[in-house]
């Protein structure tokens, strides 16, 4: 609902949330089976400290979002205000080799 107020188009998106698992990172991995397409980097987008442990645990690169995660991970933003800083992290997030 949010989504569709925003004015986004959600005919072909592939959405899962807390209706689908108690647990993040299992949403998280029925979101990527469902897209069954093999991707070299994922960037999980996220504004609290579960969302960068999620992230973490499945081994995708994260950007955090707001002042509760700021000095809590190597890429952070303090909102999407300004569209150009983030997209920099956004793309030097993906630059890092993962291992």
């Amino acid at each position: 609902m949010k989504l569709q107020q925003a004015g986004l188009d959600l005919e072909n998106a592939v959405l899962f949330s807390s209706d689908d698992s108690d647990k993040r990172v299992e949403i998280m991995k029925k979101c990527l089976f469902a897209l069954r397409s093999r991707f070299n980097r994922i960037v999980y987008i996220g504004d609290a400290e579960w969302d960068l442990q999620a992230a973490e645990t499945l081994g995708w690169h994260f950007i955090g979002v707001g002042a509760r995660l700021e000095g809590k991970c190597e890429f952070w933003v303090e909102d999407f205000s300004n569209q150009n800083s983030f997209m920099r992290k956004l793309h030097a997030s993906t630059d890092v080799d993962l291992v």
